[in-house]
């Protein structure tokens, strides 16, 4: 919720520093190790950084609730369609904002018509190059909604997987997501492998061959596009946190948050990190050692 208020605030052209406090609130809850639920019991909210009395209140609000006016307030606003445009590369919030203005855009085909009957020419700063690098970001866009078969799915993990050991060696290199869960249809495909070296692997997997776009290169977290378009995220964590981490990216989101729940009921706390009691780690490096001390079949 705060991320789409940032970003529709951004498009309205709302001042950055009302933009920046709601991103970085979205991206404070988004690292949150701890429940946020127990945080708000516990009255403790305004200790998480950059959370005032304003952002304390919307967040209680909605734990309250189930509802932020806040957030209902900023949806109803004409530019709350035009979020999605913002998943296009090297297409900004000051161009959608310039383009809503001008032309009255809503989607992606909109913007496309733009750019096939020459009208983005118009606007200043629209040369050539900065048209076909919008170009090429719809396609890389489009191409990235689509979903594959776990069939096809597969076959790419086994390829991403088999270059990268070929470059370095990863005993603990394995798929977690919705492919691990053996869906039906694939929208992205999730890597897990663990070293105290990770930004040495996200180095060697950002510059494996086959890749057609880096999305991220961080320190734990790397994120490439392939040639197809697929999606390949790959996360390097702790040997020690291995397991937690597997269970924690396998998901479904659901299935965490009932088992966050069935952890607070016997008093003891689940998050990616590991299994705890007060701060003693009880369960980590395994992730049937989870299902385990929770009393359920791994």
């Amino acid at each position: 919720m705060f991320l789409r208020i940032s970003q529709i605030l951004e498009i309205e052209g709302e001042s950055p520093f009302k933009v920046n406090a709601y991103r970085r609130a979205a991206r404070v809850l988004d690292e949150l190790s701890d429940d946020v639920e127990e945080l708000w019991q516990q009255n403790r909210l305004n200790e998480l950084p950059g959370f005032g009395e304003a952002l304390v209140k919307k967040v209680s609000e909605y734990l309250a609730t189930g509802r932020m006016k806040k957030y209902e307030e900023v949806m109803t606003l004409p530019s709350a369609a035009l979020v999605d445009l913002l998943n296009i590369q090297n297409l900004g919030p000051k161009t959608i904002a310039r383009l809503y203005r001008q032309f009255g855009i809503r989607s992606v085909d909109d913007v496309k018509a733009l750019l096939n009957d020459g009208r983005l020419t118009e606007l200043p700063g629209m040369g050539a190059k900065k048209l076909e690098n919008i170009r090429k970001g719809i396609e890389l866009y489009q191409a990235g909604q689509l979903r594959m078969t776990i069939g096809q799915a597969d076959s790419i993990r086994v390829s991403v997987i088999g270059a990268l050991r070929r470059q370095i060696d990863l005993p603990e290199l394995t798929v977690a997501g919705s492919l691990r869960r053996m869906k039906a249809t694939i929208g992205d495909i999730d890597l897990l492998t663990s070293s105290e070296n990770s930004a040495d692997i996200i180095d060697h997997f950002v510059k494996l061959p086959g890749t057609s776009q880096v999305l991220a290169a961080g320190e734990t977290k790397g994120s490439i596009r392939v040639e197809n378009g697929m999606q390949v995220d790959l996360r390097v964590v702790s040997p020690d946190h291995f397991g937690a981490a597997l269970q924690y990216f396998t998901g479904s989101q659901a299935h965490n948050v009932k088992l966050r729940s069935i952890a607070r009921k016997a008093g003891l706390k689940l998050n990616e990190y590991g299994l705890f009691s007060g701060e003693q780690v009880i369960a980590a490096k395994e992730e049937k050692d989870i299902y385990e001390k929770l009393g359920l079949a791994w």
